[in-house]
Order: C-alpha cells, then sequence, then structure tokens
C-alpha cells in the first residue's frame, strides 16, 4: 500500500519517464546534466500548485509532451532483452558434445 496519493505518483513518474526521456535523446551526459536541470527547475516551479483542476491539466499536458518526445530507438541497459550485451554469451547448444580427455579416447 502506497502512503503517496495518486496525484504525487504520476508526478514523479512523470518526472523520471522525462529524465529516460531525454537521456535517449542525448548525445552525451553533458548535454543531458543541462536538460535534466531545466526539466527538474520546471517541476519545482509547479510543485505548490493549490489548483487541482490546474494540476490535473500539467500533468496532462505533461503525459502528451513525453509521448510526443518518445524516442524511436530508446537505451536499453545491456543486461535487458534487447541490450548491447543481452545474451552475448549464449549457453552452448545441446547437440555439441564436449569432450573433456582430448587426445585420450
Amino acid at each position: 500500500m502506497s502512503l503517496l496519493s495518486p496525484h504525487r505518483q504520476r508526478a514523479m513518474q512523470l518526472y523520471r519517464q522525462a529524465l529516460k526521456t531525454c537521456l535517449d535523446w542525448s548525445g552525451s551526459r553533458q548535454q543531458w546534466y543541462a536538460r535534466a536541470r531545466a526539466i527538474r527547475a520546471e517541476f519545482e516551479a509547479n510543485r505548490n500548485i493549490a489548483n487541482r483542476e490546474a494540476a490535473e491539466r500539467m500533468l496532462t499536458h505533461g503525459e502528451q509532451l513525453l509521448a510526443e518526445w518518445k524516442h524511436p530507438d530508446p537505451l536499453t541497459p545491456p543486461y535487458y532483452v534487447g541490450g548491447t550485451a543481452f545474451s552475448r554469451n549464449p549457453p552452448m547448444p545441446e547437440q555439441i558434445k564436449i569432450v573433456m580427455d582430448f587426445g585420450r579416447e
């Protein structure tokens, strides 16, 4: 059971997804740091909105922007399916028999 309100959870998820999407579009970490600071500043500026309808509109607008900016080929961690190193050393096929005493058959 979560102690956070649903609105706050959505805002936190949007922030995290925005950072990940920004990383997908950045060429280097230095570019990403500058963009991440701008995203953080925007979230902080709208942190204490008292009007629920305005806050809901802002979240919906942010989710729409995030959907528009979604990268067609996002970065995938190496250990995930589709990542750069996933299944790099796959297991040996069962048809191949390894003879441990080679030369002494």
